[in-house]
């Protein structure tokens, strides 16, 4: 029994030893970004892109997927679904707003949860359905 689990660990060791690495060519890129590589599977954890290198500003909406403006002129107004998020960090004081358009509801509660969980406090975090333009 223990020569079976020296033989297993062994087969461990030369798997792991002799997989082939993790490169930036074999890993997915940022859209908003091509230099941006990814470490993590974005099906997973598809906003993740959007966020601020700072990590306490709003997330990068404009020219991706999730700009209302591109999803509308895609989607038509009546046909998306758009958040409204609200909130803040603390250290520093700072205050958030972030817009952004999606194709289902789903996605949209998605991308609430997301902000959710980035911002220190939420004030207001709403999805509705068609576009509302507020400026």
């Amino acid at each position: 029994m223990a020569r079976s689990h020296w033989v297993t660990l062994l087969a461990a060791v030369l798997a792991f030893g002799f997989s082939p690495a993790a490169t930036a060519a074999n890993l997915p890129h940022n859209p908003a970004s091509p230099h941006t590589t990814y470490y993590f599977k974005p099906a997973e954890y598809p906003f993740n892109f959007l966020l601020p290198n700072d990590m306490q500003s709003r997330p990068r909406v404009y020219g991706t997927e999730y700009d209302c403006r591109i999803r509308v002129y895609e989607d038509g107004p009546e046909n998306v679904y758009q958040a409204f998020v609200t909130g803040r960090f603390t250290d520093p004081s700072r205050f958030i707003s972030s817009v952004a358009c999606f194709q289902t509801a789903q996605k949209c509660d998605a991308y609430l949860n997301f902000m959710r969980g980035y911002l220190q406090l939420v004030n207001s975090a709403a999805c509705q359905r068609g576009y509302a333009s507020i400026f």
